[in-house]
């Protein structure tokens, strides 16, 4: 009703911070406002997310090139 798209999260957080310097996707890349809570998701990352094992980074690689073979 009021008006809202649903968007995934790191999506959402992007609007915000483009939004927020002044329309400038380059100015939010080189936003400086550190004291935003949401400072250190703007690119589309989440810092505090445990880094991938090799296994699952090998896992994921052989599935996106099964993905791409067969066309899904």
């Amino acid at each position: 009703a009021a008006g809202h798209v649903r968007l995934p999260l790191s999506k959402a957080i992007r609007r915000f911070c483009i939004e927020c310097a002044g329309g400038s996707m380059d100015e939010a890349r080189k936003c400086v406002a550190v004291d935003c809570v949401l400072w250190p998701f703007r690119m589309g990352t989440n810092p505090w997310r445990p880094p991938l094992s090799d296994d699952e980074r090998e896992r994921r690689a052989k599935g996106l090139e099964k993905s791409r073979r067969y066309g899904r």
